[in-house]
């Protein structure tokens, strides 16, 4: 495949949209640079909390002294509509993975 190639051939499954430590800054730097040096697309997944769940959590943190987030969220449902030939995501521990029946 040639570099000239106006598809992209690599997928990569970024974390910057919902998780931004410090630490993670340089993966992402990472990620920016394969999307400079080689055709890539950059799938940033977000995480839908249902209406309900969102008032509520509003309505306490409106009127108690804490702030709550939900525990678990699932990723709203991406998909992707060509073939690649890699998929890059860079994660620290397992967990961190997403569900990648989710966004294929």
């Amino acid at each position: 495949m040639s570099l000239l190639d106006d598809e992209p051939r690599i997928v990569i499954v970024s974390q910057r949209s919902y998780y931004t430590p410090v630490f993670r800054t340089s993966a992402y730097e990472f990620e920016d640079v394969i999307c400079a040096v080689d055709h890539a697309d950059l799938l940033l997944p977000t995480f839908e909390t249902s209406p309900l769940t969102q008032r509520l959590l509003g309505k306490i943190s409106q009127y108690g002294s804490i702030c709550v987030e939900p525990k678990r969220r699932r990723p709203d449902s991406t998909r992707l509509m060509m073939d690649y030939e890699i998929l890059f995501e860079n994660v620290c521990e397992c967990h961190e993975l997403v569900d990648h029946e989710q966004i294929m």
